[in-house]
């Protein structure tokens, strides 16, 4: 016998068995059981519930009707499971996902005794989780007239007929290994390390702003395309780009003080999803730019990406070119309130807080350019450079 031929063999034989797995393991039961702690949850803790049910219409007891016909007629998880994902992915919110493994869940009989504070983070960055990614510019970039860089590293530079550019890849601290490796002490905790990662970060940041100024930038670009978010700390570096006193409302907490699962069923709430209205935070920039100042978006400008963008926006401190953000918004404040399944190794995730524009707009619906620039086909890189410029005042 051949060996393709074994080998198919050996393949149909392992998916019958998977597939016996499968149907022999399923539990109807549990499934549903699973779904309505996910629709319980949702209900108390899930930020963009009411908007998403106002604003974009979407229709929570046709989609409850069709997600609860879809398991009662279930035979196998993997139907099961398609019906909880496509559940997950009628609400359009890139944060209500659907994912592979149990997260842990806090719980009220934790010790803190048990539990430190700030578990240690490692033996080195590597083993904390910290790596790195490309940071660099897109290549059309490069098709701008008169570009000329000023350096790589953790935030490239460069300058261009008098606009300077600067590129931020990602808010997360974790995908900068330099700036950990400089932060790192043996025994730190992975709290602080974050923090003091965090600390090398704006020094970076700031420094690419100095060359900026030095090369005779008369207004700056920071390029946030393909930044898919991260931590807080999109906060702080917004603080370099402007030395405004900066306001704007916080994040707004969702944990109902109600049962709401009448929502499914078609019936007004009985209370507000929200704790509290937001409180505002005022933040003082810091300065190390002050001139014009544009951030260029993409659709995969996403969560703390659109964040530092909306601080600066709201305020007045920078104008917006390219397309729309992907629309994102706020994440999980604390963890989240996740819904861990009982009937399969899944977890629901959804974002227990929302974030408002000033115009009172939820961020999950993007943030719209002051200047459409879409991203340059190819074989157009110059002209889309050209107009970059021209748009931005270069």
């Amino acid at each position: 016998m051949g060996f393709l031929k074994k080998s198919g063999i050996a393949l149909i034989a392992i998916a019958g068995g998977a597939a016996a797995y499968d149907l022999g393991t399923f539990d109807r039961a549990a499934w549903q059981a699973d779904y309505a702690d996910i629709k319980r949850g949702m209900a108390r803790h899930y930020g963009n519930l009411d908007w998403v049910r106002h604003e974009r219409k979407l229709d929570l007891v046709a989609l409850d009707q069709r997600t609860t016909e879809r398991l009662d007629s279930a035979r196998s998880h993997v139907e099961a499971y398609l019906a909880l994902k496509d559940f997950a992915g009628a609400f359009g919110d890139p944060h209500v996902k659907l994912a592979l493994g149990r997260d842990a869940v806090s719980t009220a009989s934790a010790s803190a005794v048990d539990e430190p504070a700030d578990p240690p983070a490692g033996a080195d960055c590597a083993a904390a989780g910290y790596g790195d990614e490309d940071h660099g510019f897109a290549p059309h970039f490069a098709a701008i007239p008169g570009w000329r860089s000023l350096g790589d590293g953790h935030f490239p530079a460069a300058i261009a007929n008098g606009t300077g550019f600067v590129r931020i890849a990602s808010f997360s601290e974790q995908n900068y290994a330099a700036a950990c490796a400089r932060a790192f002490k043996p025994g730190i905790g992975h709290r602080a390390l974050q923090l003091a990662t965090r600390v090398e970060l704006q020094k970076d940041l700031a420094a690419a702003i100095a060359k900026l100024k030095a090369a005779g930038a008369k207004r700056v670009v920071v390029d946030l395309t393909g930044n898919g978010g991260g931590s807080e700390w999109d906060v702080e570096a917004a603080t370099l780009f402007t030395d405004r006193t900066m306001r704007r409302p916080e994040p707004l907490l969702a944990d109902a003080s109600c049962d709401r699962m009448g929502l499914w069923k078609g019936e007004r709430p009985g209370c507000n999803v929200f704790k509290s209205e937001g409180e505002i935070t005022t933040l003082k920039g810091a300065g190390n730019w002050s001139g014009p100042l544009w951030v260029l978006t993409a659709p995969s400008t996403a969560s703390a990406a659109e964040e530092f963008l909306g601080w600066l926006k709201d305020n007045g401190a920078a104008r917006q070119v390219g397309t729309r953000t992907m629309g994102a918004g706020c994440g999980y404040i604390d963890g989240g309130r996740p819904v861990v399944l009982a009937a399969a190794p899944l977890t629901l995730r959804f974002p227990n807080c929302a974030r408002y524009t000033a115009a009172g707009r939820n961020e999950i619906d993007g943030w719209a350019p002051d200047a459409p620039l879409p991203s340059p086909e190819s074989g157009g890189e110059a002209a889309w450079g050209a107009k970059l410029l021209a748009l931005t005042g270069g």
